[in-house]
């Protein structure tokens, strides 16, 4: 199967829960959405604020690749225990949040905020690739 590339679209509290679980989701844990994914592809989270209501941040706040072969139904979220969401399994990187500001000019799927209205969008590899060495070089700064 071909590598897909994504971007999650989720606020930043709900994407350090996800990477402790070691799951991906999307549009409030919707089954179709990660039914799409495959194992291998490879995952970007964009966070437009910190959390719901929050202070804004328009920052790309994970990075991870898909492990799991199957979604699941998940609900024992240690935050949220009446939750249920469909998930799959994940590996995230250990990188560092990136403005979108900082790549939007090298990117071919979004230069603004407003790009990002739904929650989940598949991108190409150049993009994504973009995100994630944008990503990987803050970790190590």
């Amino acid at each position: 199967m071909t590598k897909r590339y994504w971007i999650g679209l989720a606020e930043a509290a709900y994407v350090d829960t996800v990477k402790d679980q070691n799951v991906c989701l999307f549009s409030g844990g919707d089954k179709q959405a990660v039914e799409a994914l495959s194992t291998g592809d490879r995952i970007t989270y964009y966070s437009p604020n910190d959390s719901h209501g929050g202070d804004r941040l328009d920052q790309f706040t994970a990075l991870a690749e898909v492990t799991g072969d199957d979604c699941y139904q998940k609900d024992d979220w240690p935050d949220h225990p009446k939750f249920e969401a469909w998930v799959r399994d994940c590996a995230y990187e250990d990188v560092g949040a990136v403005p979108l500001s900082d790549v939007a000019d090298r990117l071919d799927c979004a230069s603004s905020p407003d790009d990002f209205s739904t929650g989940q969008i598949e991108i190409s590899e150049k993009d994504f690739n973009t995100i994630a060495q944008a990503m990987r070089d803050a970790c190590s700064d």
